[in-house]
């Protein structure tokens, strides 16, 4: 065990030698003048630690959305998860875990957002945002995300099916579609077993959800 800490600990100090100088050389050429960069992927709520201690500065926002309405999502690809009992059980398991680790990283380098919140009122939520990124916010232009991004050509071809909501302003249209897209079964299996979490992150289940 020694010996891996050991390892582990050296992989690190490696990485954090290598990729931060990288990273700022290849972002200094593509974005001058920008004080951060980002990235998204749904599987870093499972890393958070490890992310944390490979870059101490960076700052995580969680954004959380009902997990009936990501189910209904993650029966497209890249995704394809169709079994609702085990889309049920992954929102929980991520939901609850990036909540644990974020809490224990503190308001400095942790937030959460909910996706309802940023479709339906985005100005407060992007303030927010900003504010804990040490950003200026740029409202109008944040919303033209869209243009920007078939502009640039910021996502490759290949990939437009899965972020073709990249190219289209915000919406706030996608919110409850589990409404409309989940069988009464499937709505009554994802509450029996992630319902708790639905309730503790503000989500009404059962007869309040209808």
């Amino acid at each position: 065990m020694p010996c891996a800490l050991t390892s582990a600990r050296a992989g690190l100090r490696l990485t954090r030698r290598w990729w931060t100088p990288c990273t700022g050389a290849y972002l200094a050429q593509k974005e001058p003048g920008k004080q951060r960069w980002g990235d998204k992927n749904p599987r870093y709520v499972l890393h958070v630690p490890l992310l944390h201690a490979l870059f101490p500065r960076a700052k995580f926002i969680h954004l959380i959305r009902d997990g009936r309405d990501v189910a209904v999502s993650h029966r497209q690809p890249p995704f394809n998860v169709h079994a609702v009992a085990r889309a049920a059980r992954l929102w929980k398991a991520c939901v609850l875990q990036g909540h644990r680790h974020g809490l224990a990283l503190g308001e400095a380098h942790y937030l959460e957002v909910r996706y309802e919140a940023l479709c339906l009122s985005p100005r407060p939520v992007l303030a927010r945002l900003c504010d804990f990124l040490g950003i200026p916010l740029e409202y109008e232009r944040m919303l033209r995300f869209y243009a920007d991004n078939a502009a640039r050509q910021l996502i490759p071809p290949a990939r437009h099916a899965w972020h073709r909501n990249t190219f289209v302003p915000l919406t706030a249209a996608r919110i409850g579609v589990w409404r409309r897209e989940l069988a009464p079964a499937d709505v009554e299996a994802f509450e029996a077993l992630a319902g708790d979490v639905l309730e503790k992150f503000g989500y009404a289940v059962g007869s309040g959800s209808g």
